[in-house]
C-alpha cells in the first residue's frame, strides 16, 4: 500500500475498558467545527458549558446515549500537600513547567502542591482550544473527566527518570516482539534493499531516544535542568500524571508523554491513523487501545514506538536511492540521524522525509568522493522541524550524559 506522509513501572496493562464514547463519537468529537463557545463568553462560561448534556438524547443515529453524569473535574476543589523539590529548589520556573506545580514564585525545597488540581487546570485550558462542536462537547468532556479524575496522587507510581527508562525499554520490547515484520514487508511493499534499510533504521527506536522526545514534548527547554525537573514531576506527581498532561500547543485531542493525537489512531476508511495501521500489523493488534481516551502508562510508548515505525516506512518508500545505494546506507553510522528524523516526523511528517531526503543524497555523495565532512540530518531540516529536532538532540545529549539509566 502506498502511504501518505500526512496521515499519520510496573503495572501490569489491564484489559481494554469500555470507552467512555465510540472511536467513531470520539474522533468526530475531535475533529470538529470550531468550539462555539470559544467566542464571546469568558473562561467561567465555556467551562460550565462544557457540562451540560441534559439536552443531548445521542451523539447521532444509532450511537449510545451519553451517561447523564457530571463532569466532576471542572469543579475540583484544590488539597494541596507537601512534596519534596529540593533537586530543583532555587529558581522560579515559566509556563509549562509553573502550571505542573502550581507557582510561578521560586521553587523551594518543599513544594505544596494538588497535583490532581494542576492536571484539572491544564485541561480547562486545553478544553478551551479543542475543535469540537457542541453537540459532542458533553461527550469529550466525560472522556477528560475520566482521565483526570482516574489519576490518584496518593496511589501514583512514583519513580525516578531511571525507573521510567526501564519502562520505556520494557514496553519498547513488549510491542516490537509483536510486530510482525514480513507483513510490514508486503505492506509496504518493499524491495529487498528497502526492506534491509527498514529494518535497520527501526533499530534506532530505543528506550533513551524515547526518553529525549518526551522531554522536548513535555517540556519547555534542554539539557541538565529540564531532566532534573522530568525526574523530580517522576518523583512527586508520578507515572500516570506524566501519562496524562494535554498538550498546550495545539486544538486536537492529544495527552501524554509523547503528546499523541487521536489522529494516530483513527480508523475511518481511507482516513486511517499511523497507529491503526500498525496495529493492524501486530501478531496481537488488540494490545493497542483504539481509543486515545483509554490510552495509559505503556500504551503511550508502544503508541509512539508504532507511529515512529510508520514514519520509518514511509520514509524508506519515498527514498529515491539505487538498490546499491540502499544497502550501503542500511551499513552507515547515522543512527542519531535516524532517531532526529523520528523527533521530526512525529510533529510534521512531510517536512521531516523531505529533509532526510535531501541529506540521505549529500551523505551518499559525500561518501562517494570522499574527504568532504560527514553530513548531519540537522542542517537540512525544514525551518518547521529545526528548533524542535535541535531540542530532542540537545536532550538525547543530556540522557546519554546521565550514563546507564537502567
Amino acid at each position: 500500500m502506498k502511504m501518505n506522509p500526512e496521515e499519520r513501572c510496573h503495572s501490569k496493562l489491564k484489559p481494554e475498558a469500555k470507552s467512555v464514547l465510540s472511536r467513531r463519537t470520539f474522533l468526530a468529537a475531535t475533529a470538529g467545527g470550531i468550539l462555539a463557545a470559544a467566542v464571546g463568553l469568558d473562561k467561567k462560561s465555556r467551562e460550565d458549558s462544557w457540562g451540560e448534556d441534559k439536552d443531548v438524547e445521542r451523539v447521532e443515529s444509532g450511537e449510545e446515549k451519553i451517561p447523564e453524569r457530571p463532569v466532576r473535574f471542572l469543579e475540583l476543589k484544590e488539597n494541596k500537600r507537601e512534596y519534596d523539590t529540593r533537586a530543583i529548589a532555587g529558581r522560579p520556573f515559566g509556563y509549562p513547567i509553573s502550571a505542573y506545580f502550581g507557582t510561578k514564585d521560586r521553587i523551594g525545597p518543599v513544594t505544596l502542591v494538588d497535583f490532581r488540581y494542576r492536571l484539572a487546570q491544564l485541561w480547562k485550558e486545553k478544553m478551551t482550544r479543542l475543535r469540537v462542536s457542541e453537540k459532542e462537547r458533553p461527550a469529550l468532556a466525560h472522556a477528560i473527566d475520566d482521565i483526570v479524575m482516574g489519576y490518584d496522587p496518593d496511589k501514583a507510581m512514583t519513580m525516578s527518570a531511571g525507573a521510567y527508562y526501564l519502562e520505556l525499554t520494557d514496553s519498547i520490547k513488549e510491542v516490537r516482539a509483536e510486530v510482525d515484520w514480513d507483513k510490514i514487508h508486503r505492506a509496504f511493499r518493499f524491495s529487498g534493499p528497502q526492506n534491509a534499510l527498514f529494518r535497520s533504521f527501526a533499530q534506532h527506536i530505543d528506550a533513551k531516544t524515547l526518553l529525549a522526545f518526551n522531554l522536548s514534548e513535555i517540556m519547555p527547554s534542554q539539557g541538565n535542568l529540564t531532566f532534573k525537573v522530568f525526574d523530580t514531576l517522576l518523583k512527586t506527581g508520578g507515572y500516570e500524571f506524566i501519562s496524562r498532561i494535554p498538550s498546550g500547543g495545539d486544538d486536537e485531542m492529544s495527552f501524554g508523554p509523547g503528546q499523541i493525537t487521536a489522529k494516530i489512531f483513527q480508523e475511518e476508511k481511507n482516513k486511517r491513523g499511523s497507529v491503526a495501521k500498525m496495529a493492524g500489523m501486530l501478531k496481537r493488534p488488540d494490545m493497542i487501545t483504539k481509543d486515545i481516551a483509554q490510552v495509559r502508562n505503556r500504551q503511550h510508548h508502544m503508541a509512539s514506538y508504532l507511529d515512529a515505525l510508520f514514519n520509518i516506512g514511509l520514509l524508506v518508500q519515498k527514498l529515491k536511492l539505487s538498490d546499491e545505494q540502499m544497502s550501503a546506507l542500511a551499513r552507515e553510522p547515522i543512527g542519531d540521524d535516524v532517531r532526529m528524523f523520528i523527533s521530526g516526523a512525529h510533529n510534521r511528517p512531510a517536512d521531516a522525509i523531505d529533509s532526510f531526503e535531501r541529506f540521505a543524497k549529500a551523505y551518499v555523495a559525500a561518501r562517494k568522493h570522499g574527504g568532504q565532512a560527514r553530513p548531519r540530518f540537522i542542517t537540512f531540516c525544514t525551518q518547521r522541524i529545526a528548533p524542535y529536532v535541535g531540542r530532542t538532540l540537545a536532550n538525547l545529549v543530556e540522557v546519554r550524559r546521565q550514563g546507564s539509566l537502567g
